[in-house]
C-alpha cells in the first residue's frame, strides 16, 4: 500500500528525539513498530513523497491503517504555513532548509509519557535502551512471521510489577517516577486531559511525582498534539540564550518569547531548534 507524503522525510522525522526514536525499529529509509498485533514497516525512497507501508501479521483494514500512519507523522499538517509562521528569523530559516521535511509525530499519550520519564537527565541512546527492555520486560509479547515482538508495556503491567523489576531495565531513579506516572495513568487520567485546557492539563501532569514542567510539555506536544507547547531542557535553553535572548534569560522568558514569537507553533519552532543541536 502507498499513500502520498509530500514535504515529508521519514528520516529525520524519526532520528529526532521524539518517541518513535525510543519505541521503533528503524534504518535509512524505513520504520517499523508494533500496531494492532501485525509489524508495520513503513518505507520511503530518497527524494519521493509517497510512503509504502507493509503489514505482517493480523489482517488490518488498509483505511484504518492508512490513517494511523497519517495521524502519527501528522502528515496532513499544512507545512508550508507552519514554515511560514515560525520562520521569523534568519536562524529559523536556516534550520527549516536545512531539515526540509522534518514534522513533529502524534504518539500515545502513556507512551509518551512514559518515554519522557526515562528521558530524565538521560542520553538519547540509554533512553532508547531503557525503553526497549521495558518493552521487552513488560510490554505483550506477540509472535508475528514467526519471530517474537513486544507491544509497549501497559500502565497496568508496569504497576503489576515494582521499581527493582523497573530497576533492571536501566532506569535508576527514575523507576520510582515511572512507577507514579503508571498509577496515574492506569485510572483513565489521562483520556480526560484531551477536553482540558492547555494550562489545565499542564497542571494535572505536574502534579505527578516526578513530572516537571518540560516534560509535561513534552507529553502535550507529541502526546496530544498540542502545539503551542514549549519544552525547555539544557539544550533548548543553550540555542535560545544564543541565538534570540542572551545568555542570562531564565526559562519563564524563553517561554514567553516563544509565545510570542512562534504562537499556537512553538512546538514545531522548538523541534526545528532541538534537531539543529542533537549529537
Amino acid at each position: 500500500m502507498f499513500i502520498r507524503a509530500p514535504d515529508f522525510n521519514l528520516d529525520l522525522t524519526v532520528f529526532s528525539g521524539q518517541p518513535p526514536q525510543f519505541t521503533m525499529d528503524y534504518g535509512p529509509g524505513w520504520a517499523s513498530f508494533v500496531y494492532e498485533n501485525s509489524l508495520v514497516t513503513v518505507k520511503q525512497k530518497a527524494g519521493e513523497d509517497e510512503l509504502e507501508i507493509e503489514a505482517k501479521g493480523k489482517k488490518i483494514d488498509e483505511g484504518k491503517l492508512s490513517e494511523h500512519v497519517s495521524l502519527l507523522f501528522r502528515l496532513d499538517d499544512d507545512m508550508p504555513y507552519i514554515r511560514k509562521r515560525i520562520g521569523t528569523d534568519a536562524h529559523m530559516k536556516k534550520l527549516l532548509v536545512e531539515f526540509p521535511g522534518m514534522r513533529l509525530t502524534l504518539n500515545d499519550p502513556w507512551e509518551t509519557l512514559a518515554c519522557f520519564v526515562c528521558s530524565q537527565n538521560n542520553s538519547r541512546r540509554n533512553i532508547r535502551n531503557s525503553v526497549q527492555l521495558l518493552m521487552r520486560n513488560f510490554g505483550e509479547k506477540i509472535k508475528i512471521a514467526g519471530r517474537d515482538y513486544n507491544k509497549f508495556p501497559t500502565p497496568e503491567r508496569i504497576t503489576a510489577g515494582c521499581c527493582k523489576d523497573l530497576k533492571k531495565c536501566k532506569i535508576g531513579f527514575r523507576a520510582e517516577y515511572l512507577m507514579n506516572a503508571a498509577e496515574f495513568a492506569q485510572g483513565g487520567a489521562m483520556a480526560e486531559l484531551h477536553a482540558m485546557s492547555y494550562e489545565e492539563a499542564h497542571s494535572v501532569l505536574t502534579e505527578i511525582k516526578g513530572v516537571g514542567e518540560k516534560i509535561a510539555d513534552c507529553v502535550l506536544l507529541f502526546g496530544y498534539g498540542r502545539l503551542e507547547a514549549f519544552p525547555i531542557d539544557t539544550w533548548i535553553r543553550k540555542v535560545m540564550r544564543e541565538y534570540y535572548l542572551g545568555s542570562h534569560a531564565k526559562d519563564d522568558e524563553i517561554r514567553m518569547f516563544a509565545e510570542g514569537r512562534w504562537g499556537d507553533y512553538a512546538g514545531y519552532a522548538q523541534q526545528y531548534l532541538y534537531r539543529s543541536i542533537m549529537k
